[in-house]
């Protein structure tokens, strides 16, 4: 099925658009390596290095070394771990276990 037209000529694109994957490379464990996230999952993953003082690359470089499957799939399922640890904080007005 056809993506619906924005309007926006095919160069242009919305900062925040799922369907648009962004392709960034690090350095992990030395070696560098490219990888592809939707943009709300690059923001969450910066907003979430910096509320711990980490920088983007570091934060991945630790989400990389616990993973067991693909390091985009990971990064994802990390972000999505920590939005549920956060709404169980707002549920419940206290800290959730850290298990």
């Amino acid at each position: 099925m056809p993506l619906p037209k924005t309007g926006l000529p095919k160069t242009a694109s919305k900062a925040h658009d799922i369907r648009i994957m962004i392709k960034r490379s690090m350095t992990i464990h030395g070696h560098r390596t490219s990888v592809s996230l939707e943009q709300p999952f690059w923001d969450m993953l910066r907003d979430i290095a910096a509320s711990r003082g980490q920088s983007l690359a570091s934060l991945v470089q630790n989400i990389d070394h616990k993973r067991d499957g693909g390091l985009s799939s990971a990064l994802r399922l990390f972000v999505l771990a920590e939005l549920k640890k956060e709404t169980a904080v707002v549920k419940t007005d206290t800290k959730p276990l850290d298990h």
